[in-house]
């Protein structure tokens, strides 16, 4: 996905640069951090399950991994509302910024579940 993003943001300077399709790919250098976020929110919900259902010497291993795919994600969720809101499809700026935040509440809350499992309460 990191070379996906790559490719994608180049494309975007090479149309502003040409005056090319510079909406087209402003939308896909959207959609690539948009997978990224669904991706890492994807690996934060996995690390949560191993934090509560894996072997305990292991949970604060799994927990860690949660928290930092939730910096993955809000990083990537970040990308992508800076880039919608430079979008002209309003529609689709709001969409793609919507889900964004969708995958960032649950990798926020997947992280926050890991932390518990793997430090309860005393």
């Amino acid at each position: 996905l990191a070379a996906a993003d790559a490719e994608a943001y180049g494309r975007y300077i090479e149309a502003r640069r040409t005056r090319g399709d510079v909406e087209g790919a402003l939308a896909e250098a959207t959609r690539v951090p948009l997978r990224i976020a669904r991706a890492a929110s994807s690996v934060a919900a996995a690390a949560a399950d191993l934090a509560r259902d894996g072997l305990p010497a292991a949970a604060a291993d799994a927990a860690t991994a949660a928290l930092l795919s939730r910096g993955a994600c809000a990083a990537a969720a970040l990308t992508v509302r800076v880039n919608a809101a430079m979008l002209e499809d309003r529609e689709l700026a709001r969409a793609l910024a919507a889900e964004a935040e969708r995958s960032e509440r649950a990798a926020g809350d997947a992280a926050s579940d890991a932390a518990r499992a793997a430090a309860p309460s005393p």
